[in-house]
Parts: C-alpha cells; sequence; structure tokens
C-alpha cells in the first residue's frame, strides 16, 4: 500500500508539471519490448475458487529503457524478477535491480522501474501471482455441471481470453500485435480430471506439486497473440466436419443398394474428407497426412490372412456391423486415392459427379461406379482393374530387382506380416494390377506403367547412369515396395545426404516399408465397450430438482432399426416415413428429422401425449434424425473462417477488427453456398446484412470501419455491426468488382504471407494490389473503410438515352448536412449495371474526385437497373420516369428482376422517400408488384418497411388507410402460401410464409385476423394440442392480441412457467407481451422482474416484446424513465443490452413533446449521476442524433397518408366487419 501510494503521488506531481510518465501517457505497450516466449504454470484450486501461478516470459528489448510495462487485472501480483540473460551460455545471467513494482489501473498495467537503465538485450521477466475464479466468466474462471453419477456439482476451471482477458489469468503483454510461443503447464486433481490446452499433452508429472495433484505440460505452441490461447483442435473439426459433408453424397444422395457395397458410403467419406480440408486449407497438408492415417494403420490390418475383401457378400444380418471397420473405411479409401491417381483427377471428378447424377436419390453397386468412370476413361479397364483391389483381400509387395545396364524387373506376391503364413491353407496367392509410379534420380517426373495380374514379370527401362530410382511416388499406390539391398543402401545415402530430396511422403513410405519388411508381426483385434443402439435409454440430471431424467434416443446405423421397429432395414429399400412418438405431456419434447404437425393430448391414455410429424422424404431406415441444417451450416461456417482470418493471421491491433469479424461474417455465406446453393443463401446477404447496417450507417453517429482505439474501455465498442455486417459488405462488393478467382488469389496470397503473424488494413490492400495492377486497391477501399456512411448514386437521364450519375452522402435525415458534425464524403464507387435488353452485367468505376459518370445508352433501351444484385453498398435514386419505367416492368413481369433486385428496388425506394429524396408516390407505386411477390427475400424487406411506417403511423387518424393499402397488397401472398405447411415447401418458401402472414396479420387482414383468432382459441381451449412451430408465435402474438383476456392471458403464463424448451419459451413471451389489457402488461412487467421466473438475461426481451405492443410501447417507456437505476444496475455487466433497450423502446416517438422527454430523460440521468458510465456517455454523444433523425423521418412519413388513397382499389370489401367476427369468437366459453 505504501508503494502504490508513493507511485501514484509521483504520477500525480508529474502530472501537475506537464510531464506524463509513460504508463500514463498512452494504453498501448510501447514496442520496443516485445514478448518471445512464455513458460506459464497455472494451479487452480476447484475448492475454494481461487488460483495461483507463475510466468517467466523473455523478452526482447530493442531500445534503452527505464521501465518494462506488460498487462494485469485483477490479479495479486506477489513477486517480480528481472533477469539479464546473457548470448554466451557460459556467462552467468546477472538480475536487474528492481527500483518500483506497482499497478497502474487505469490502463491495466503491471509497471516495473530500475535504478539503471534497461539496455537492449534479451531478458526474463519472472511473476508470480494469484486470482480468484469466483464471480467472473473471463480470464481464468470457474465453470462447472452436476456428476450423473454422484449428483454433485464438479467444477472446472475455464478459460475466456478474447478480446483483452488474458490478463486476468497472468500477466503478460495483452495485445494482438505481440505474437510469442507458449509452454503452458497446468495442475489437476489427480482422480476425475483431465486438462486441456490448444496443443497436445507431453507429459504428466503426478503427486506435484504436492500428493493428490498432477502437474500436466503441454506442446510448446506455435507463434499466437495471447487471446489465442485456448482449446482447439482445428485439424480434426475440419475432417470430422469434411466427413460428414461428404456423407450428403455418399450414402444420403447415393445410397448403396446392400451393404455388400458400404464401402461406397464410408470409402468415399474418408476419402474425401481429406480433399475437402486439403480445398479449404492446402497449409495444413492434409494430403501429406493420408499415408499415415490412413495407409500406415489399414495395411497393418490388411497384411493377415484373417483380412476380408472391401467387397464382400453379407448373408446374414449379424455380418453387417462387423463390416464397419477400417477395410471399408481406410483401405476404401485408399484405393479411391490410387484410382484418382492413374486416371488423372480431372477424369476422376467427371466420372464421379456423373455417378451422381445418374443415381441421385436412387440405390447403387459397385459395378455402377466402375462403368460411370469407364466412360470416362474407355482405355483403362476399370472394372478389371478395380475388382483385383476391391475383390481380394490383401495388397502386393512389388519386388525391384537391379538388372545390368541399370534396367528394374518387378515382380509381385501377396505381402503378409507373417511370411510364414504362405504355409497355411488358407492362403492365396492374389495378384493385382498395380498402376507402378516411379522417380528417379535425374529427373522428378513421375513415371507410370501397369504391372497387370496376369504378367509375370515387367521390366522398367533405367540407364546405367540413373543415381536412384524409387518407386510408388508419394506413396499412393496400395501396395509395398522391396529392393535389392544395394539400392537400399543408395535410398539410404541419398535420404541422410539431403532428405529433402524425397517429399515428406515418400520419406515417410521408405522408412516404413524398410521397418515393416524386416519386421514379422500379428495383427489381433479385440472388442470394444458395449454399445447402446436401436431404440435405447439415455438420461441426464435435472439441475432443478436434481434428479435423473430418463429419455428414449435412437441409434439405427447400420442395422439397429430394426430393433427399434419391425422394418425393412436394408439400404437399398428407400421409403417415406410418417412418425408418430408418444411422450409424458409434461416435461418432454418429442423430436424426429422432421418439423412437428400436430398433437392429440391425452393419448393413448391420460398424461401421455402423442405427436406426429411430417412425412419424411424418401430415405433408409438407418438416416432417421434430427437436424437443423442451415442454423448450424451457417454458424460452422463463420466458426471454421476465424480458424484462418483471426487464428492464422490475428489482427495487429484492434483498429483493424473488421480483418476478422468482416471476413467471417462474409465467408459464413460463401461456405454454406458453396455447399448448399439450393438454400439460396447469397440472396439472404442483403436482406440480413446490408439492408440492417445501412440503417446504423445512415446517421451522423456512425462511425468508420478502421478507427483508432485509445482506451481499453473502446475495445469490447468495435464488436458491432458495423465490424461484422458493413465490413461483410464492402468485403463481398470488393470480390465483386475484382472477381471471385482474382480476390481468391489474393485472400491465399495474403494468408499465406501473414500466417502466424500479424497484420494491419494496409498489408491485405497490398496483397490484393499484387494481383490486379490495374485496380487502385489503397483507394478504393480506403474510402470505404476509412470513411462513415455511404453514398446514394443519383441517377439523370439525358437526351439520347445516356445516363449522367452524381454522388453525395445518403443520410435518413437529409436535414442532418446542416449540422456541423456533418462531412460531405465522397467514395470509389464500383458502378454495375443490367439493361433492358441485355442481361450482362456492364460495368463503370465512379471515382470520388469525378464530378459526375456518363453512361452510354442507347435511346432504345427500354430500361437501366443500377447496382446489380445490390452488391455495392450505397443506394441508387432515379428520375421520376425511370422509377416509373422500373415499376411498371415489376409490375408487368417481376421474375424479369431477380430476387435480390426487386429487393434492392424496394429498400432504396422507401428509404429515399423516408429521407426526403423521393416522393412517396413512388416507392408506394412500385410496390404494387408485391401482390404477384411469393419469394421470401422482398416479402421479407417489405415487412422490414412497413413495419417501420406502422409504428410511424399507427397513433394517427389517417393509418387505417396505410393498414388498407398494405391488406390489399398481401393478400395474393396470403391465399397462395395460406396457413398449411406442405412437405415439399422448400427452406424459403417456409419463411415466406412466415413473414406474409406476420405482415397480414400486423395490418388487419380480416381474414388473417379471423382465422389467427380462430387458431387461438382453439389453442388455448387446449394447449397440449400443440401449433406447428413454423406458426406458432404468430397465433401467439396476434391471437393475444386480438382476443386474449386475463384468463387467456393467465393459462399462457402458467405454460410458460412451466416450458423447459428455450425456444418455446421465447414464443410463448411474445404472446405474453401481445395482451390488448394494459394491465395484464403491467403485471408481466413486474412479475419477469421475478428471476424464479423469467431468467435475469431474458428480461430485456420482455422491454423488447412489450415496446413492439402498441398498447405496450408507453408502459414500457414509463418504465424504462421510472426504474431507470434497477434497469441500470441489472445490465451494468453488458452495455450493449441497455443501449439497445433504450434505442429500441424510443424508435417510434413521432413528435417534438416526445423528444423533450427524451432530453429530459438524458438530463434526469446525468444528474444521477450515471452519465460517468460508458452508457450514458454513448446515449448523450449518439442516440440523440438517432432519435432527431427518426422524429424528422416520422414527420415526412405522414406523406405517404395522402397518397394511399389514389393506390386503394375502387371497391371496397364487402365481408362483415372483423369487430364482429372476433366478438362472434370471444363469445365462446373456454375455461382455463
Amino acid at each position: 500500500m505504501l508503494i502504490s501510494a508513493r507511485v501514484f503521488g509521483a504520477v500525480k506531481q508529474a502530472s501537475q508539471k506537464g510531464t506524463r510518465l509513460e504508463w500514463e501517457s498512452s494504453f498501448i505497450l510501447p514496442t520496443n519490448t516485445v514478448p518471445i516466449y512464455y513458460d506459464l504454470f497455472l494451479n487452480p484450486n476447484l475448492e475454494k475458487g481461487t488460483f495461483t501461478g507463475e510466468v517467466n516470459i523473455i523478452i526482447q528489448v530493442t531500445e534503452e529503457r527505464r521501465s518494462i510495462i506488460c498487462h494485469t487485472k485483477h490479479l495479486d501480483i506477489k513477486n517480480t524478477k528481472l533477469i539479464m540473460l546473457e548470448k554466451d551460455s557460459s556467462k552467468s545471467s546477472e538480475e536487474v535491480t528492481i527500483k518500483e513494482h506497482f499497478e497502474y489501473k487505469p490502463n491495466e498495467f503491471w509497471v516495473i522501474t530500475v535504478e539503471s537503465s534497461i539496455l537492449p538485450g534479451l531478458y526474463k521477466l519472472i511473476l508470480e501471482f494469484s486470482g480468484k475464479l469466483k464471480e467472473k466468466i473471463v480470464g481464468f474462471y470457474e465453470g462447472g455441471y452436476i456428476d450423473p453419477k454422484t449428483k454433485q456439482r464438479k467444477n472446472l476451471a475455464m478459460t475466456q481470453f478474447q478480446p483483452t482477458y488474458a490478463r486476468q489469468a497472468f500477466p503478460c503483454f495483452d495485445q494482438p500485435n505481440f505474437k510469442s510461443k507458449f509452454l503452458v503447464k497446468l495442475v489437476r486433481p489427480s482422480k476425475g480430471y483431465s486438462a486441456l490446452s490448444n496443443m497436445d499433452q507431453v507429459k504428466e508429472i503426478p503427486d506435484s506439486p504436492k500428493p493428490g495433484l498432477t502437474i500436466v505440460e503441454f506442446q510448446e505452441s506455435v507463434l499466437m497473440p495471447t487471446y489465442l490461447l485456448s482449446n482447439e483442435n482445428k485439424f480434426e473439426i475440419a475432417i470430422n466436419i469434411a466427413h460428414e459433408l461428404a456423407h450428403m453424397w455418399f450414402g444420403n444422395l447415393v445410397t448403396l443398394k446392400w451393404w455388400d457395397d458400404l464401402w461406397l458410403n464410408e470409402g468415399f467419406a474418408s476419402f474425401m474428407q481429406y480433399k475437402g480440408v486439403n480445398h479449404a486449407h492446402p497449409d495444413w497438408e492434409p494430403m501429406e497426412l493420408f499415408p499415415l492415417n490412413n495407409l500406415h494403420v489399414v495395411m497393418k490390418l490388411d497384411a493377415v490372412l484373417s483380412s476380408h475383401p472391401i467387397v464382400q457378400k453379407v448373408e446374414h444380418p449379424d455380418e453387417i456391423t462387423k463390416l464397419f471397420d477400417l477395410i471399408s473405411c481406410l483401405k476404401a479409401a485408399s484405393i479411391i486415392r490410387m484410382m484418382e491417381d492413374f486416371m488423372g483427377e480431372e477424369n476422376f471428378r467427371k466420372g464421379i459427379i456423373s455417378f451422381l447424377n445418374k443415381f441421385e436419390f436412387v440405390n447403387a453397386v459397385t459395378q455402377d461406379l466402375w462403368d460411370e468412370l469407364q466412360n470416362i476413361v474407355p482405355d483403362i479397364d476399370i472394372t478389371r482393374i478395380m475388382d483385383s483391389w476391391t475383390r481380394q483381400m490383401g495388397f502386393p509387395v512389388v519386388q525391384v530387382s537391379l538388372l545390368k545396364g541399370g534396367n528394374r524387373e518387378l515382380r509381385q506376391s501377396r505381402f503378409l506380416a507373417d511370411s510364414t503364413a504362405k504355409k497355411s491353407k488358407k492362403y492365396h496367392d492374389y495378384r493385382w494390377d498395380v498402376p507402378i509410379t516411379y522417380i528417379t534420380g535425374s529427373n522428378n517426373e513421375v513415371h507410370r506403367a501397369w504391372f497387370m495380374s496376369d504378367m509375370e514379370s515387367l521390366s522398367i527401362y533405367c540407364p546405367a547412369s540413373e543415381p536412384w530410382v524409387k518407386f510408388n511416388y508419394r506413396q499412393i499406390g496400395y501396395y509395398r515396395v522391396n529392393y535389392d539391398p544395394t539400392e537400399w543402401k543408395t535410398l539410404s545415402d541419398v535420404l541422410y545426404t539431403d532428405e529433402n530430396v524425397f517429399n515428406p511422403s515418400d520419406r515417410a513410405h521408405l522408412l516404413e516399408d524398410a521397418l515393416i519388411l524386416n519386421t514379422n508381426q500379428m495383427s489381433s483385434g479385440g472388442k470394444l465397450k458395449e454399445k447402446i443402439v436401436g431404440f435405447y435409454e439415455g438420461g441426464y440430471i435435472d439441475p432443478k430438482t436434481k434428479q435423473r431424467k430418463n429419455l428414449a434416443m435412437t441409434q439405427f446405423q447400420p442395422t439397429y432399426a430394426r430393433q427399434a421397429f419391425p422394418c425393412f432395414d436394408q439400404p437399398n429399400f428407400k421409403s417415406k416415413f410418417l412418425v408418430k412418438l408418444v411422450r409424458p405431456s409434461k416435461g418432454y419434447s418429442a423430436l424426429s428429422n422432421m418439423d412437428q404437425v400436430k398433437e392429440i393430448p391425452d393419448s393413448p391414455k391420460p398424461g401421455l401425449t402423442i405427436v406426429e410429424f411430417q412425412e419424411s422424404v424418401l430415405m433408409p431406415t438407418y438416416l432417421l434424425s434430427n437436424e437443423n441444417k442451415f442454423e448450424i451450416a451457417i454458424n460452422i461456417a463463420h466458426e471454421l473462417a476465424h480458424m484462418w482470418f483471426g487464428n492464422l493471421v490475428t489482427l495487429k491491433w484492434w483498429d483493424d477488427l473488421w480483418l476478422n469479424e468482416g471476413f467471417a461474417s462474409f465467408m459464413q455465406y460463401k461456405g454454406v453456398n458453396h455447399a448448399h446453393p439450393d438454400w439460396e443463401p447469397m440472396e439472404l446477404f442483403p436482406l440480413n446484412n446490408l439492408h440492417v447496417v445501412m440503417k446504423l450507417d445512415a446517421v451522423l453517429s456512425s462511425h468508420p470501419i478502421v478507427q483508432k482505439v485509445e482506451h481499453p474501455d473502446e475495445i469490447t465498442k468495435l464488436f458491432d455491426l458495423i465490424s461484422c455486417l458493413k465490413a461483410a459488405s464492402i468485403i463481398r462488393m470488393m470480390e465483386d468488382f475484382m472477381g471471385e478467382e482474382n480476390f481468391r488469389k489474393g485472400i491465399i496470397s495474403f494468408l499465406n504471407k501473414f500466417e502466424f503473424v500479424n497484420a494491419v488494413t494496409q498489408d491485405l490492400w497490398d496483397e490484393l494490389q499484387n494481383i490486379v495492377p490495374d485496380i487502385d486497391i489503397t483507394r478504393i477501399m480506403d474510402s470505404w473503410t476509412r470513411q462513415m456512411g455511404f453514398p446514394v448514386v443519383q441517377v439523370s437521364l439525358l437526351k439520347g438515352g445516356n445516363r449522367e450519375l452524381r454522388q453525395s452522402r445518403f443520410l435518413a435525415d437529409s436535414t442532418a448536412k446542416k449540422s456541423k458534425k456533418y462531412h460531405d464524403y465522397r467514395w470509389d464507387v464500383p458502378i454495375t449495371y443490367i439493361t433492358g435488353s441485355n442481361n450482362e452485367v456492364h460495368r463503370a468505376w465512379f471515382m470520388s474526385d469525378m464530378e459526375s459518370l456518363s453512361i452510354y445508352c442507347p435511346a432504345s433501351e427500354p430500361w437501366v437497373k443500377f447496382n446489380y444484385r445490390q452488391i455495392g453498398y450505397y443506394r441508387v435514386n432515379y428520375d421520376p420516369t425511370e422509377w416509373k419505367t422500373l415499376s411498371d416492368v415489376l409490375y408487368t413481369d417481376e421474375n424479369v428482376f431477380n430476387p435480390s433486385d426487386r429487393a434492392h428496388l424496394l429498400e432504396d425506394a422507401f428509404k429515399l422517400a423516408d429521407s426526403g429524396l423521393l416522393d412517396y408516390k413512388t416507392p408506394l407505386e412500385l410496390s404494387h408488384f408485391l401482390e404477384k411477390e411469393t419469394h421470401f427475400v422482398p416479402w421479407a424487406t417489405a415487412y422490414n418497411i412497413f413495419s417501420f411506417l406502422h409504428d410511424m403511423l399507427s397513433h394517427t387518424g389517417t393509418y387505417p388507410k396505410l393498414r388498407e393499402y398494405v391488406s390489399n397488397i398481401v393478400i395474393k401472398a396470403y391465399n397462395n402460401l395460406g396457413w398449411e405447411v406442405k412437405d415439399n415447401d422448400s427452406y424459403l418458401r417456409k419463411r415466406a410464409r412466415s413473414i406474409v402472414l406476420k405482415l397480414a396479420c400486423e395490418f388487419g387482414h380480416s381474414k388473417c385476423l379471423k382465422e389467427v383468432s380462430r387458431r387461438f382459441f382453439v389453442w388455448i381451449s387446449s394447449p397440449e394440442k400443440r401449433l406447428h412451430p413454423d406458426i406458432r408465435d404468430i397465433i401467439y402474438q396476434f391471437g393475444m392480441y386480438a382476443m386474449g383476456d386475463e384468463t387467456a392471458w393467465d393459462k399462457m403464463w402458467n405454460l410458460f412457467l412451466k416450458e423447459e424448451d428455450a425456444q418455446e419459451k421465447r414464443k410463448l413471451m411474445i404472446g405474453l407481451a401481445s395482451a390488448p389489457q394494459p394491465w395484464l402488461i403491467n403485471r408481466y412487467i413486474q412479475y419477469a422482474k421475478n428471476e424464479s421466473n423469467v431468467r435475469s438475461e431474458d428480461f430485456y426481451w420482455v422491454l423488447f416484446d412489450v415496446s413492439n405492443n402498441p398498447i405496450g410501447r408507453p408502459i414500457a417507456w414509463d418504465f424504462l424513465r421510472s426504474e431507470w437505476k434497477y434497469i441500470n444496475d441489472r445490465y451494468s455487466i453488458n452495455d450493449n443490452m441497455l443501449n439497445r433497450m433504450i434505442n429500441w423502446v424510443c424508435r417510434t416517438f413521432a413528435s417534438e413533446f416526445k423528444l423533450r422527454e427524451i432530453e429530459t430523460f438524458f438530463s434526469i440521468c446525468s444528474e444521477a449521476g450515471l452519465s460517468e458510465t460508458a452508457k450514458i456517455q454513448t446515449l448523450e454523444k449518439g442516440k440523440r442524433g438517432e432519435v432527431t433523425s427518426v422524429l424528422v423521418v416520422t414527420f415526412r412519413a405522414r406523406e405517404v397518408v395522402s397518397l394511399l388513397l389514389e393506390f386503394l382499389p375502387d371497391i371496397r370489401s364487402s365481408s362483415p366487419s372483423l369487430t364482429s367476427e372476433i366478438f362472434d369468437i370471444t363469445n365462446k366459453n373456454y375455461t382455463s
């Protein structure tokens, strides 16, 4: 304490004199002190919830200094030493005399000052420390679970280091620009625990540091920043994902006809997993690992008499399970790899594509594959060759004899691990058609020859001058090679002289063959633990009751479906399945591989419920499972992208966070599109990214993608939608103007150059510039990454048909240009356009220093549409006549434009009208095309637009006109899509149905509200009859709003309390917040404050949902103001959550009076002292401008009302009033 007092006093004095000390003047560590190596020891005490540790950091000091500074937070550093290391190992190291060491909390520093200077050189910094595991979820912290055997909680010590939490686990240089190697030692209890790090374990020291504990030491890591020191086995994750993805083609799309041909499933998946990972990450060299992980393993098993062929006759069900062995997987993968090699990679690819196309959704046998491959390579007898490898067990050894003159003579025989086994009666002297490959000492070219099974020997011409010949290049052939002793000696000498003469696979091959050929060994096998198959019991410990909860689970592959139900349990029988499962009515859910369609309560007896699922697609019995494909795929793709962008290449400082988050957010769509283009993920990109982030980027309080970080508190705030979605959007735009292949080459070059080191934005621009020297990448992309906002391109139609383009900054409130904060930025804009006479994408550059851009178009051109597929990050405005032309084209045939372009025209038109740059008549007229629209993307865009107008105008007397307009627009789509979810609906059609129903109900479409009320009444009367999950939340929300009373609300509340499924609880919350009575909404908020009713992290959603209800909106605002301190205290750990809550509740305020209320609210918060927090600073600096923009847009939106009448149909609906219809339903007597 005395040291701390003295040091901070010194700081104060220095500041008073105008001199700022180094640790005070900047929160960034000095770059002349570089950590090279960490030796880290961590010892957690799981009983006490504390930890101790020691870290030895090797530091390179490059300039003379008076202090060493590193990071620490929430640690008690007990001992500090600094030792100068001598380069000459014969000299002893010298301890540096430390003057003071102390924590400087404002910048989270540990500061060490010395009596004299710290000269350039190597130093070891030794720090002993302790800390707490409890009361946090970052750094080094306590986690846990309930042990299913003992029913007791088992504590764990876990880590979360990103972005700046490693300093809470050990003192370190916790910045991404410092990459070091780490040697980690962890202490674990000797019994019942494992220790994991991001490297493999190398050794354990039992009973250390005391009895009952074990020190676990891990391999030295690769170079990486502190925030990546975590547990991640990248290769295994990638290989497993690739294997399962391959089964989508080999096993699912094309299914084996009978188990004889199991290798068509397992062999191809085991081979393609390496091809897939090699495609994604060739720098991991997975194809070099293939022989090690496959050939070397399976050849051992295949070299005994008890082996079996890849294709073998299955004559009894008991034989099927036995086929799932390494022969069917690894040997099959190996001979596929060999076949690809002798056919040629491109020929092999064509043949496999032909096979998959011909036999999609039907069954195939091995011969079907041979036939398709034969068509591609008619000069190779595929059937003969491959039958020798698939219908015979074992493999050959090729004996190479050196003849006079240098030629080689090859002979083959079956290889057996035990050569004496050839005397057995079980021995068969098989022969194979062997694809011989070899390289020579004078030529690295791969030579090829066929050693057919009916040939006694094969002669290979080699001149006497050839220094050596090595056969079976890269060990691609599934055979061993033996040489004469003189040749083995020659190859050995070559390896010893320069091992790099051979690639790693050939070096490993020579070593493996030499050792195996000189060793007799026998293989044996054994049983694994008993399997849980068919329909079986699983379970878990309920965290509330601490009791075991049993589950019924399934495992049907390969032949265990018959243990669940009588069936035709063979893969050649593909059928459709209609599944009904019985579950206990309370506390259980039922899942299958199709969506649930209905439930029958108290059936087959009281207390049970029958759950019925949709009819499945055609599939064999063993494929019955549950999978949420799109969400899983998009998340996996995002996290896989971080393996390259963030892990392999790390940003140098947080200014360039977008290099991590932007690329991951972009590549997740690229990855899913590559795997499943039928989901149309690239059509969803503008909707989920551009439309969202452009709204945030169109205000004065936005920020550039690349921005200066000047304090640690600013780092977390960077993880926002600008760094993710805007960054992803400009990356997508950049890929488009560079060309996909050029972009790919540039990114690969960037990743290769900066692997395991740090990079900044300019490094990426430089690598891309090398690929496209005619495009000034830095200039162009700096205009998008170092400026906030984006442009609107104004297109003017000139005489003769030409177009003139001008650009200016787009703002949601165009009057904001009068503000002192306004900057009239300009951008280098990649212009794209299509025309009515030509679907070709035309391109031009509109550079920032150009006043205008002229586009040549002949007068005969019927129309021109700019910003193709909305790939450019800008809006486009046209002259009124051009808007009218585009509107007419859309209405006549909406399919002239793709879904992205239809959504783009709609979005731009309304946003331009919102900002005052376009008359509302234009977007209203254009939106008529929606009458014929069925695609999800335009409808989702329309929903966002009309919901905004709904919020802005719902309190006005003329709102009914907007309501009638939207109801008429949506009626055809409503009738087309309907309420019934069909079996053959695509993913996007299902989503289109949900969005159209929601829009129709929100705007009071009479048929929609009548039907939702009917369905809500049926459900609330018998809630055990579950609604279809695709429409459940719509019925909860609008059914409650239309006809919910206290009885219905109480019933839904009790269902919410009992519900255990998180997704279902979230849907019920929407319904509870949609009550039409203000007192019920107030009751809901008060109930939700109790954390035994609503989890603390879910209370945010309560206010969010309530503010979506027009009746609840003022209630949410009153609650926010009256209980601000309660809310602020509750969410003090999450600034973003709090700020989103404020922004959302205030989003529809539409009067100057409301603006004054907001300003008063900010003033009261400041008086309460809350302005000191980051939350209030954000509100005062940024949100006020955004609210003002909303108000201006709101006043402008009212102009819509005067235009609505001319777009409404002349004939009004003659149906009975909605009020009377609902009244009829609510008069029915239902009880809770």
